[in-house]
């Protein structure tokens, strides 16, 4: 039951977050939204595997959830913000952002990947330290 609740919480706050303006530093939204996702596609995948059922635990509502479709978004932010001219050290981040990421993307969009869990799980925990260490560097700027 309160995994139910969990999934449908995740899926409404991402459909109001689709819905709201873009943040007024285009670098920090796009941190934001990858560290939101990333988070989110990992609670899923968790969620997914924990249940006999797999993915079919899904109601219609959670499956206005494209995780393909999010994965994709993250990526092009990722890639957006590599092409920007930022401080070495916050362009050193992303990459390692991007390597992890890469590292776990098909086992966020695919739930019959076998993927050790905790090993995706530590990526998406490190990608968000990486993430707020270099939110903090701009907004410090």
């Amino acid at each position: 039951m309160v995994r139910g609740d969990v999934r449908r919480y995740l899926t409404d706050v991402y459909l109001y977050a689709e819905k709201l303006p873009a943040h007024q530093s285009v670098v920090a939204s796009k941190l934001q939204s990858i560290n939101i996702i990333t988070a989110m596609l990992s609670a899923r995948l968790i969620d997914v595997v924990a249940a006999q059922s797999g993915s079919r635990i899904f109601t219609e509502h959670e499956l206005q959830v494209n995780e393909i479709k999010l994965a994709a978004t993250v990526q092009r932010h990722i890639d957006e913000l590599l092409k920007l001219d930022l401080p070495k050290d916050q362009v050193a981040k992303i990459r390692k952002v991007n390597t992890k990421f890469s590292f776990v993307k098909k086992s966020l969009i695919n739930y019959d990947d076998i993927t050790p869990y905790f090993l995706v799980h530590r990526n998406i925990m490190t990608i968000g330290d990486l993430l707020k260490g270099t939110s903090q560097a701009i907004a410090g700027s």
